[in-house]
């Protein structure tokens, strides 16, 4: 289905949609690769997302990464403030066969009822939020009772010479490519007051899943 057009807010038409919808066409081919299901990412994003059920608000859906991974009998909503990526995302979602509506706006102008999703997924999409604790605060009151929050975020490693390095490359990185290379993802999801029920870590820290209830 065809993504649905740009809201009046500010986000999608932000100088960061044009960082991302240059990145597109790289974030679909990495995509074709995963889809063959082997290797480190395809496993995390396998193991993670088997969790998913019923209605699912997928945040920074980029390329469409996951839609390969969901189980049977999801219906996703997507929203990524990049046309390009949705435009990709969409072919992926035909691909697998995963019934997706797409929304072309910033997660931060959504506008999503009280406990309308039984599942939110964040896959490495936390680290572009100028405010992440407020918008995982709001994914919070979106989720259902009962409801997990499944997220797969990079950030600081547990080994702190490393560490130097990703604050030095943060600014960088963010004005490049329009992420944080230093955040503390799980950290800021407590924040949020969000509970972990799982975590796992890999790299030495850098990639961090978390299975998390509101």
């Amino acid at each position: 289905m065809d993504p649905k057009s740009p809201s009046s807010h500010g986000g999608p038409h932000s100088r960061l949609s044009r960082v991302f919808d240059r990145q597109a066409p790289a974030y679909a081919r990495r995509r074709r690769r995963t889809d063959r299901g082997r290797g480190v990412e395809a496993n995390m994003r396998r193991g993670l997302l088997q969790h998913a059920q019923g209605s699912v608000l997928e945040v920074g859906v980029g390329a469409g990464a996951n839609f390969t991974f969901y189980p049977a009998g999801v219906t996703v909503t997507a929203v990524d403030l990049s046309s390009a990526m949705l435009a990709a995302a969409d072919r992926a979602a035909r691909q697998a066969g995963v019934s997706a509506t797409f929304v072309h706006d910033d997660i931060a102008h959504c506008q999503f009822g009280v406990g309308q999703f039984d599942t939110i997924v964040s896959t490495l999409g936390l680290c572009s939020w100028p405010r992440p604790v407020a918008t995982l605060q709001q994914l919070r009151t979106w989720l259902k009772p009962g409801g997990t929050l499944l997220a797969m975020e990079h950030g600081l490693s547990v080994v702190p010479p490393l560490n130097l390095l990703l604050y030095a490359l943060d600014p960088v990185q963010r004005a490049l490519v329009g992420c944080h290379a230093a955040r503390r993802p799980l950290a800021l999801i407590h924040a949020a007051g969000f509970q972990a029920q799982r975590v796992e870590r890999y790299y030495a820290g850098l990639i961090t899943l978390v299975w998390a209830t509101p």
